[in-house]
């Protein structure tokens, strides 16, 4: 098939994802981290310098996620006042 004839497929922008289905992702993304975190201290790879940068970067990507995910949820807000403490 010449090249010039494909289409090429658009990103997708909108997502829908149910609670539950958000839940998992981010369980997930949690236990990476753990798991990260856990090889970190364990020193599984030899190199110290490359296996901190590899982490810091890993370890980047899983938060911008979580902090991307965390700041698109609907928070409840209660319409009365509520004491707190």
């Amino acid at each position: 098939m010449p090249v010039s004839n494909r289409v090429q497929a658009k990103v997708q922008t909108q997502f829908e994802i149910g609670l539950t289905e958000l839940d998992v992702i981010e369980e997930a993304l949690r236990y990476q981290a753990q798991s990260l975190a856990k090889q970190a201290i364990d020193g599984q790879e030899q190199d110290e310098a490359q296996r901190a940068e590899k982490y810091k970067a890993r370890m980047a990507e899983i938060q911008l996620v979580l902090g991307s995910l965390h700041n698109q949820k609907a928070w409840y807000v209660p319409r009365k006042a509520v004491p707190l403490g």
